[in-house]
């Protein structure tokens, strides 16, 4: 036999392994595919899944009396279902400690004393993995649910499965936190992404601005027709934007779309003037140059356009500035620059508390329509 085999062998006998949830599960695993072996035959291949159904393994552990004897005499395993919770397959490693209190209370096995005593010590085995279940359990969450590219329902409702397979209310509540906190930071990308966008590309003179809203029933971001303002900035004009909120409000109110704030024109250039510069030689296929010290050119790009001197260049005092597309300019300022300087975060912060209420109502109908068609299906 292998050294693998016996360290694995010496693992599952062991207590560490027990500690995480995951553990567990893999003792779980190891001590099926050894007592089908014992039994059977049949020799396994150590790497590939146990070749059970869920229903068969929960099956066994409920009806084959040897199982269970196999894995409490191997391993010091006690392995039981419990129907009334979700997480069904229950994996009880008996340490020494434990082994040793059994054993010095063989005749006292009802006290109440001798149970706690017998709780506590599982209870301690579980809690040094707690913490690592906990990580790799908000991991998971992070890794399965795409932030990016699904719209806020779908992430609402894949949250609220997963949170559903989850036992302990407290790990409920750490992976809903967890989550919400992943919404929050993709969904500003996707705020600052469309706002600073139409933003750019208003082309309006600097007394003009628009509308932004939220539309509950498509649940995105839209704009309204520009108005113009009478005053160009301190309070009257902070005053007269307000006003225009409010009265814009009123009017959109009726076709369910919110008005949360007005932007303005604005341009890549006047945004960052020391680091981003519209080479306007290039006309309609935009590039832009940035102070970023890493050199790179745009392989689509030519210094050939009429007027563009490439060793005169309007920002940079060295030939490490980059020259990329305008829409790819955009991307970096919107990661590298707005997003971490926390631009707009206010106004995004009432923006995605109203979204997210209006989703969580949009899902409890859901639900509760699903709810409303099972129990029609039953009838």
């Amino acid at each position: 036999m292998t050294n693998r085999y016996w360290d694995e062998e010496e693992e599952f006998q062991g207590e560490k392994v027990y500690e995480t949830r995951e553990g567990r599960l893999r003792a779980l695993n190891h001590i099926i595919r050894k007592y089908i072996e014992n039994t059977q035959g049949v020799k396994i291949n150590y790497r590939e899944s146990v070749p059970m159904s869920m229903a068969s393994i929960i099956d066994m552990i409920e009806t084959d009396e040897k199982f269970r004897n196999f894995a409490l005499n191997n391993y010091n395993v006690i392995i039981h279902c419990d129907k009334d919770e979700i997480e069904r397959i229950h994996v009880r490693k008996i340490t020494n400690e434990m082994a040793e209190l059994i054993r010095e209370n063989i005749n006292n096995l009802d006290h109440k004393e001798f149970q706690d005593k017998l709780f506590s010590l599982e209870d301690d085995l579980y809690e040094k993995g707690r913490r690592k279940d906990q990580q790799k359990r908000m991991e998971q969450v992070l890794k399965n649910i795409d932030y990016k590219n699904n719209d806020t329902l779908k992430i609402l409702q894949q949250l609220g499965e997963i949170t559903a397979t989850t036992g302990e209310e407290q790990e409920q509540q750490q992976i809903h936190d967890a989550a919400f906190t992943a919404i929050r930071e993709a969904e500003y990308y996707k705020f600052l992404k469309t706002m600073i966008n139409k933003s750019f590309n208003l082309n309006l003179p600097k007394e003009w601005y628009i509308g932004a809203y939220f539309d509950v029933l498509s649940g995105e971001i839209g704009f309204t027709e520009p108005f113009i303002t009478k005053h160009q900035k301190g309070n009257k004009l902070k005053r007269e934007l307000n006003k225009e909120t409010t009265k814009l409000r009123k009017q959109f109110a009726d076709d369910n779309k919110v008005v949360f704030c007005s932007i303005k024109s604005i341009n890549i250039d006047s945004f960052d003037n020391n680091v981003y510069y519209t080479i306007p030689e290039t006309g309609v296929k935009r590039f832009v140059e940035i102070a970023d010290n890493k050199g790179y050119v745009d392989p689509d790009f030519s210094f050939e356009y009429p007027d563009y001197n490439h060793n005169n260049k309007k920002h940079f005092k060295n030939d490490l500035s980059s020259i990329r597309k305008y829409d790819d300019a955009v991307e970096i300022l919107i990661k590298d620059c707005i997003r971490t300087s926390g631009f707009m975060y206010d106004t995004f912060e009432m923006y995605i508390d109203m979204k997210l209420d209006y989703m969580e109502l949009q899902l409890e109908n859901l639900e509760e329509e699903a709810e409303i068609r099972e129990n029609k299906a039953k009838k």
